[in-house]
């Protein structure tokens, strides 16, 4: 028994629960624990077949379409790409929906709010760009680091 087998065998299981048609474990100690502790069931059941952890790229996929019938021989090992040409359906999203997530503004009004923000348009400290007291405020700044500079304050 290699050492990754043996810490597979040796991690403890805990509670189950459902979590969106998936059978949960609680297995803290796990590598692929989430913040809960828990670990997808079909996970383990695999990663208990092959005699290692899977890693974050496979995918585990249920033949029969049904998330909590762990049984091995339902069970089968993807990548991404594989899974993707299974459920295409479950990968694409319309045009709304990439729009709400990504809060995508036409490009016209992003350009528009680019440029307010760069003018300070909507900005109420920017009060019109570099006035001229904001140009003595740094006139005076500079001098007084000079002065201090001199008498070796700073």
């Amino acid at each position: 028994m290699t050492k990754k087998q043996s810490s597979l065998e040796s991690l403890k299981t805990g509670s189950k629960h459902i979590t969106f048609g998936y059978v949960m474990i609680y297995c803290p100690k796990h590598p692929s624990a989430n913040s809960n502790g828990c670990v997808k069931e079909h996970r383990l059941i695999m990663e208990r077949h092959l005699g290692r952890f899977l890693t974050r790229k496979e995918i585990i996929h249920h033949i029969n379409g049904i998330k909590d019938d762990n049984r091995i021989e339902n069970l089968q090992v993807l990548n991404q790409k594989e899974h993707f040409r299974i459920h295409p359906e479950r990968h694409r999203l319309t045009q709304e929906d990439y729009d709400k997530a990504h809060k995508v503004a036409s490009s016209k009004e992003s350009n528009e709010k680019r440029r307010q923000t760069m003018t300070g348009e909507n900005n109420p400290a920017w009060k019109g760009g570099i006035t001229k007291d904001t140009k003595e405020y740094g006139r005076l700044r500079r001098l007084k680091i000079k002065e201090m500079k001199k008498s070796g304050n700073r």
